[in-house]
């Protein structure tokens, strides 16, 4: 019972550790929430300590599995779809950035920067062309009811 306790007291403090270091924005890893999430990350585990007690061992082999399978799912969430801002998304943009740049390669298309750089020149060869003016909207004739 000690050794089914202490793996699921270690597993769900790792996923709650993994998810507030790697998925949480930056400038979100201080200040209270931080500290709420701390909390939890050590109260929850210590709560399974105590309820390992109490409960049938059965339950004990269930709060293990659903522990592991959420971690796993917890690892593979925080991987593929990271918030914005976080560790996780700075490095899946970096992986997303290495494979565009295969892709493109790979296919023999021009590269981020060559694309840029042909924006800005058609762009700066329209505005040559149109001026700096907007095209202004023109109003649509509507029909008129009851006629």
């Amino acid at each position: 019972i000690g050794i089914i306790t202490a793996f699921m007291c270690v597993s769900m403090f790792y996923m709650t550790f993994y998810t507030m270091h790697y998925n949480t924005p930056i400038d979100q890893l201080k200040g209270k929430g931080r500290k709420a999430q701390w909390g939890m990350a050590i109260g929850m585990p210590l709560l399974y300590i105590w309820s390992a007690a109490i409960a049938p061992f059965g339950v004990l082999i269930y709060w293990l599995t659903t522990n592991i399978w959420s971690l796993l799912q917890t690892l593979w969430q925080v991987n593929r779809f990271p918030v914005a801002g976080s560790r996780a998304g700075e490095k899946k943009k970096a992986r997303d950035l290495k494979k565009e740049i295969a892709r493109r390669a790979k296919k023999g298309l021009p590269t981020l920067e060559e694309e840029e750089e042909a924006r800005v020149i058609a762009e700066q060869e329209q505005k040559s062309v149109q001026g700096y003016q907007r095209v202004q909207p023109v109003r649509k004739k509507s029909k008129k009811k009851g006629k």
